[in-house]
């Protein structure tokens, strides 16, 4: 993964490829939205940094939307792709399932 500025703010770009690329969504969506959904810019500046910050697989999602009024909609085609809340529990236990058990209460 690749990290850009927008305006001296670090976005890291999202590949929709991986292991974790659930989590990994999840955490584009929470940077982006903080750093770019919730400004006051245009939709469709919104829709050229979405598709900026966007590589691989999930780039491709949004290929064919071209028009600030289509974001809300590619936005939520990439939403459900990565974004569904079971997708992310079932990478986090399996995350969770591949950690080394403890020998002792205190081994940490």
């Amino acid at each position: 993964m690749q990290i850009r500025a927008i305006g001296g703010l670090k976005i890291t770009n999202f590949n929709g490829i991986g292991v974790n690329k659930f989590l990994q969504y999840y955490s584009f969506y929470t940077e982006f939205t903080e750093l770019v959904m919730d400004k006051a810019y245009s939709d469709s500046i919104k829709l050229r940094y979405l598709k900026q910050y966007l590589e691989g697989d999930a780039k491709d999602i949004l290929k064919n939307y071209h028009s600030g009024a289509e974001l809300a909609t590619a936005f939520k085609d990439l939403d459900e792709q990565y974004g569904k809340t079971e997708m992310v529990i079932r990478e986090c236990i399996k995350s969770i399932q591949k950690l080394q058990p403890l020998r002792s209460e205190t081994d940490i």
